[in-house]
Parts: structure tokens; sequence; C-alpha cells
């Protein structure tokens, strides 16, 4: 199957925290991490680092353990003048889940432990179809 999603050409291994398939409905740390790479082909930039910013809305499923959907309703992105790294690590933090909304950061490292760029975003969250709580 053909895709056409930038989500399917970058490299992202779980440094900390559960993978999709393992979320069985326990709670969980609102703290994770990823290993990220850009792919070769694509320049690391400004652009590249936001992409990566996007993993927050993904890592709301980490506390609440089932699969969710974020949708953005704010996000911002700041990055240093070094944008030329490759992604290392991407450190998310989320810091509230409310009635359906969640906020978070993403801290984003080079390789050799540089700060490259942090991001926030508000979102609206609701679980994948299909998803619930175990035994329902």
């Amino acid at each position: 199957m053909f895709t056409n999603s930038i989500l399917d050409t970058i490299d992202v291994r779980v440094a900390k925290g559960r993978m999709f398939e393992d979320l069985e409905g326990n709670q969980g740390d609102a703290d994770s991490a990823l290993w990220a790479r850009v792919p070769g082909h694509l320049a690391p930039s400004a652009a590249t680092l936001a992409i990566f910013g996007d993993y927050v809305s993904g890592s709301v499923s980490q506390p609440i353990g089932l699969r969710v959907m974020g949708r953005s309703l704010d996000k911002h992105a700041s990055g240093s003048s070094a944008a030329t790294h490759r992604v290392g690590v991407c450190d998310i933090r989320i810091h509230a889940i409310i009635d359906g909304y969640a906020q978070g950061n993403a801290f984003l490292w080079s390789q050799d432990g540089e700060l490259l760029a942090t991001a926030s975003q508000s979102m609206g969250v609701r679980l994948w179809p299909g998803e619930g709580p175990p035994g329902r």
C-alpha cells in the first residue's frame, strides 16, 4: 500500500515509553522519548524540526495507556541557528490531560547533546476508532 506521508520516511524508535501495540489501558509515565532521524533526502532545517515537534500529540497515549489521536489547537516551535544537525532524541513531556484536551512540550536534541529546538502543542484528544478500555 502506498501512502504519501512524511511520517512513513522518518526513522523513529522508542527510547522511553511504550509502542502503540503495547498500550493495554494501563496508565503510564507522562514523559517519553524517541530516537529520531531525518531521512537522507531531507536537509535538516527548521521545517524538519517542526515535524518532530508533532510527535507531542502521539505521546498523549503514554499516560492514558490507550491509542489516541490529537488534533492540534495551538503549536509553537522555536529552534536554534544550528538546525543543520540531524535530530537525535525527542524528549516529550505531557503536562496536562483534561476533559479531552492535552498540552505538552518536546525538547529536540542532537546526537551530540545540543538542544536544537523546543516545541509545545495544545490539542484535542480522541481515542482511535475501536480503541477503548480492555474488556469493554
